[in-house]
């Protein structure tokens, strides 16, 4: 079995999406399952957006910071693009992160999987409705090799 939570493979391109989803469909036995979450392409915020906080600790780091965000949607490629400007107040130091998401449509996500080489797939919006408070916001596929 195979694993991809938290939306990790949106972070690389359609090609290399499709190719490291061949690469696993080679790398498992007849009949074994890769599960794969990722965003619901309808749920992703798709407003270009920016903003901003102050914080002691946090994702950043064990001192003060100020977090510096913003958010570009780019229709064309389904993408979401995030970029985090981080300044930790107590060296000066600013460290840039960016973050991207490709988005797929349940059906492009299906056909990308068989044509990597699984033979099913089977699409679990929302978790199966399994209590988790961010729910709708996933789309759950387990594809069998």
């Amino acid at each position: 079995a195979a694993l991809f939570l938290y939306g990790q493979s949106t972070v690389f391109t359609r090609a290399e999406t499709a190719a490291l989803l061949a690469m696993v469909a080679r790398s498992l036995r007849p009949g074994g399952k890769l599960c794969v979450e990722i965003l619901n392409q309808d749920r992703i915020d798709k407003r270009n957006n920016r903003w901003w906080y102050t914080d002691d600790t946090g994702l950043w780091g064990d001192a003060p910071y100020l977090h510096l965000g913003e958010r570009f949607w780019y229709e064309d490629e389904k993408l979401v693009l995030e970029r985090f400007h981080i300044l930790h107040l107590e060296t000066g130091q600013l460290d840039e992160i960016q973050l991207c998401d490709q988005s797929y449509a349940v059906a492009e996500m299906e056909e990308m999987m068989l044509e990597a080489g699984f033979t099913a797939v089977s699409v679990y919006p929302a978790w199966d409705n399994l209590a988790l408070y961010d729910l709708n916001e996933w789309v759950v596929y387990v594809a069998t090799r």
